[in-house]
């Protein structure tokens, strides 16, 4: 009966160290994290470290607060222009929209850098007033699929006389 017992301790012993070894195995090794079922996998490039291996320098908006427009017309003198710091990189093009209604005002083609739209159509002739609105930035890669960028929207008002 005395040799059992050490026999019974040894395999114990061996047990419990084998158990200790998987725990700590487990713990150690690294592990997919789970967030609203979304797996996050350890060692992948974050999305600054793609960014930073292109050459493209950020895109140059010019802003506005307000535009005039002629009541009762189609045609509007406008001054919309695509910034000299684009060059080489971004056409613009600009779309402004009513922004109660979403309604297309007028939409311009694709403007170089250092150049501007002077002239616009109007979707329709518009009424003396004040409308708030969207204007629309939309930049096209200078590449040769002309591929659209990101794109800005700014709240502007729209005075009618």
């Amino acid at each position: 009966m005395k040799k059992k017992l050490p026999v019974f301790i040894i395999i114990a012993l061996i047990i419990v160290i084998v158990s200790l070894l998987v725990v700590i195995f487990k713990i150690s090794s690294p592990k997919e994290q789970q967030n609203h079922g979304v797996v996050l996998e350890p060692n992948k490039e974050n999305l600054q470290d793609v960014q930073a291996g292109t050459d493209l320098p950020g895109i140059v908006i010019p802003g506005w607060t307000a535009i005039k427009l002629p009541a009762a017309k189609t045609e509007a003198d406008v001054s919309l222009y695509n910034p000299d710091g684009n060059s080489g990189y971004y056409d613009l093009s600009f779309t402004l929209k009513l922004a109660e209604t979403d309604e297309l005002i007028f939409t311009t083609g694709k403007i170089a850098p250092g150049y501007k739209c002077s002239k616009v159509t109007l979707e329709k002739e518009l009424e003396p007033g004040e409308y708030e609105a969207i204007m629309m930035v939309q930049p096209y890669l200078q590449d040769e699929k002309q591929t659209p960028t990101n794109n800005a929207e700014l709240e502007i008002l729209i005075i009618v006389e």
